[in-house]
């Protein structure tokens, strides 16, 4: 049966209709028609759980999922990243319930929570949701951690995001640029220069690659301090290939007008 049967009036099914529907038989169903299905559900699940105010609520509408989920994960994920462009409580919600249903939930599914907050700069519920990865013994990656950092960086909480690199070593997860970048733009958002070049040297010691963005912060946060000579030690350390990269505007230009200035 075809989801534009006239049966349906030519209208799309309800989420109701849905799933009081009785499965159809794998042999007569064409893959556009289970492939369409699958959208008009999830998509009928979406706009439902978009209106349910609780947990309550958000089970009803879960129930007949749910063991789908189990099999696909990856269906979790598609509702979790489109709640939690706009309703990020009711994305909370909907994993409280997969776990109370014994559904897994796994560190894509938090990660996506994770970016959310990040976009937001909200890092203490990050923060929080990145602890209750570890109760609930879902890994936590490096995409986890750099979701952490960059919610520090946007939410200026710049010490916070150092310990979050400390973390990292404990958790054994690799450091890379993207986190290491967000640390240290926090730091120089904060006008911490000390701090930015000390992770800039942690970085070299680890072998963490740096790139313009990694020095465009440092020296930025010098220029904030009025650390001159800093900012032009830092210019020297550069290779002609990431100085090329600043280009001759910017905070590249700034600098060297100010160490003029000061006579350095």
């Amino acid at each position: 049966m075809a989801i534009n049967s006239p049966v349906y009036g030519g209208a799309k099914p309800t989420l109701d209709c849905l799933c009081s529907l009785r499965p159809l038989n794998p042999e007569h169903v064409t893959p556009s028609e289970a492939l369409a299905m699958s959208q008009l559900t999830r998509e009928g699940v979406l706009a439902a759980l978009q209106r349910s105010p609780d947990a309550s609520a958000v089970a009803q509408v879960l129930n007949p999922v749910l063991e789908g989920w189990s099999r696909s994960p990856e269906q979790a994920t598609w509702i979790l990243s489109r709640l939690a462009k706009g309703h990020l409580p009711t994305s909370l919600l909907v994993m409280e319930v997969m776990r109370m249903q014994n559904v897994q939930v796994n560190t894509v599914h938090m990660n996506t929570l994770l970016h959310a907050y990040a976009r937001r700069g909200n890092w203490l519920a990050a923060a929080r949701l990145l602890d209750d990865m570890a109760l609930q013994e879902v890994s936590q990656d490096i995409i986890s951690f750099s979701s952490v950092i960059t919610a520090c960086e946007k939410g200026h909480a710049w010490e916070f995001a150092m310990e979050m690199l400390e973390h990292m070593q404990v958790a054994k997860v690799q450091q890379d640029i993207i986190c290491m970048n967000s640390a240290i733009s926090a730091c120089e958002k904060a006008g911490c220069w000390a701090a930015a070049l000390s992770l800039l040297a942690t970085s070299q010691e680890m072998a963490v690659r740096q790139d313009t963005v990694t020095f465009n912060s440092c020296i930025s946060a010098c220029e904030k301090a009025s650390e001159w000579s800093r900012a032009l030690h830092l210019l020297g350390s550069m290779s002609g290939r990431l100085v090329d990269r600043l280009g001759p505007g910017g905070i590249l230009l700034f600098c060297l007008q100010q160490i003029c200035q000061a006579g350095l």
